[in-house]
């Protein structure tokens, strides 16, 4: 990402249908949802993760093809606050495994957790207070020799299973998906990598 979202900005609308039970379940969602089209098209997708009463829902929008670049604008309605915030990399590339230096600028500014459904599935958190690569730890991996990246936390459901998420079409839509609505984690645990 080069770019953080451009506004937030609150509307007098109507607080939205809350789909989702909580904050990981709704990640999980618009992950599944976008991952599969952010590495077919490689083109990154953000969005947030708003609350409103006891639900939960998601915003999405694309970037720009072929760039690690996006510009988001997310309308927060009356009744509605964000809670989180998230996004994916696009097509395989080597720091796209990593948060970048302006995806925890974005989590540090907001206060934030971040979440980022990567190439190979991976759904990972950077959270205010998580570590952050030294500029020789960064080049040391082949990443551009800057401050900010992260390796950030896996996510984990209530089981202690590791959180996988969708990287093609097929996969989203004729594979066997453990994270059944059903069985979405209540009770989230991060571990760090």
């Amino acid at each position: 990402m080069n770019a953080l979202p451009s506004a937030l900005a609150a509307t007098d609308t109507a607080c939205k249908i809350s789909l989702y039970d909580s904050e990981v379940a709704t990640v999980i969602a618009a992950s599944e949802m976008y991952n599969p089209l952010s590495i077919a098209e490689d083109r990154e997708y953000m969005g947030a993760i708003l609350q409103c009463g006891q639900g939960y829902y998601y915003t999405a929008a694309p970037g720009v093809a072929g760039q690690d670049q996006i510009t988001v604008r997310v309308s927060v309605p009356a009744g509605s606050h964000i809670v989180a915030f998230w996004h994916t990399h696009g097509a395989a590339a080597l720091d796209r495994q990593y948060f970048s230096e302006v995806d925890t600028a974005l989590a540090l500014s907001w206060n934030k957790p971040f979440y980022l459904a990567d190439y190979t599935g991976a759904l990972k958190v950077f959270a205010p207070g998580d570590k952050l690569m030294s500029l020789r730890k960064a080049s040391r991996l082949g990443l551009p020799a800057r401050n900010g990246f992260s390796r950030g936390r896996l996510v984990h459901d209530h089981k202690g299973r590791l959180i996988r998420v969708a990287t093609s079409i097929k996969q989203r839509f004729f594979a066997n998906n453990k994270h059944r609505e059903d069985d979405l984690p209540h009770n989230i645990e991060f571990a760090h990598m």
